[in-house]
């Protein structure tokens, strides 16, 4: 038999020791909250959408182009429906589908009241501001599911449920990432940091 032997918790600064990855501490926040979120911190990002609203908010308004891609936006990020989860046969892959309406909804929760409409307006400007944030070296993610990840963060208010799906990040991914990137590569570079 092969017992799991004491160590030191893997959490940052965190010097317990515990049975396993993490000591008891930790190990019950990875429990009720989600795995400690390895990103930007939510300010970065929030300071960085703070300022592209400031600059760009007039002119995105303005825009058909933007308005008209804010519009698919609400369609899809906030609609999905079961014909979009389909594997290689066509067979509807129910657990996917049920995690991101699950996700939708503690969205929806985090901005009560708001229509689709107005929750895609925050879906891209939260996008714009993980773009920018990449396109300017200010941070780099390792890959686009944790881009998605954070863009997801941005839109959760509450600190309860701060791990977004994975499986909404992946349908994010898969419908919006060729979408909305070469537009929100141009809104980007039309601002200076």
């Amino acid at each position: 038999m092969s017992f799991i032997k004491e160590q030191p918790c893997s959490a940052p600064h965190c010097v317990r020791i515990g049975k396993g990855r993490y000591c008891a501490y930790h190990r019950s926040l990875v429990r009720h909250y989600g795995a400690p979120v390895a990103g930007p911190g939510k300010q970065l990002l929030a300071v960085h959408e703070r300022y592209l609203r400031k600059v760009l908010g007039p002119h995105v308004a303005a825009d058909d182009e933007a308005q008209g891609l804010i519009g698919k936006i609400a369609e899809m990020a906030f609609g999905p429906r079961p014909i979009h989860f389909q594997d290689t046969r066509g067979r509807i892959r129910r657990a996917a589908y049920e995690a991101a309406v699950g996700q939708v909804e503690r969205i929806r929760q985090c901005h009560p009241g708001e229509s689709n409409g107005q929750l895609a307006e925050r879906f891209w400007w939260a996008f714009l501001a993980v773009q920018f944030v990449e396109l300017n070296d200010v941070f780099l993610h390792r890959d686009r599911h944790h881009f998605w990840t954070s863009v997801v963060r941005l839109l959760i208010t509450d600190t309860h449920r701060n791990k977004p799906s994975s499986r909404y990040a992946e349908y994010l991914q898969a419908r919006l990432n060729a979408l909305l990137s070469v537009s929100a590569a141009r809104w980007c570079s039309k601002v200076e940091l």
